[in-house]
């Protein structure tokens, strides 16, 4: 019995012996799994930062194309709004051009008729010098003609 005893103890103490080695080979996987969990969730932290980081730098980067197109959107209407402008530009220029030249016309055809109504008088008061002229020496050639008889006649008369 003694020895019955003993194989049970020696069996008894090789299973607690095992047990105790399979619990310490599990406590050290346990450690090395409690090691990988906390790099594995190091990893998953650096993941999640960098993909928060990049889902921000997302959400600007579209916010920045909106702004973008909306400043192109507005940059076209201000290209068609130009386009327009510079397509009125010459007929504008025409009618600008257009109305100056028939002021000056006008004014060009007032100021003939102002020279041709200036020559017209020229030509009278030239008409009326000549007639002045022709009178003026009329009367000194008679003026010099009683101015020889008086003469004449002061002699006739024994001056």
């Amino acid at each position: 019995m003694l020895e019955t005893y003993a194989l049970e103890w020696e069996e008894k103490t090789k299973l607690e012996k095992e047990r105790e080695a399979e619990l310490e080979q599990l406590k050290l996987t346990n450690i090395s799994l409690t090691h990988k969990v906390r790099r594995l969730e190091e990893r998953v932290e650096s993941h999640d930062s960098e993909h928060a980081a990049l889902a921000t730098e997302l959400v600007r980067t579209k916010v920045e194309n909106q702004e973008i197109q909306e400043e192109n959107e507005t940059i076209k209407e201000q290209v068609k709004e130009l386009k327009n402008v510079i397509d009125r530009l010459p007929e504008e220029i025409e009618a600008k051009l257009q109305s100056e030249m028939d002021r000056l016309m006008k004014r060009n055809q007032e100021v003939h008729e102002e020279n041709q109504k200036l020559e017209d008088e020229i030509n009278e008061m030239e008409q009326s010098l000549v007639e002045t002229k022709m009178k003026y020496a009329e009367i000194n050639a008679a003026h010099e003609a009683l101015t020889r008889k008086w003469t004449d006649l002061r002699k006739a008369l024994g001056d």
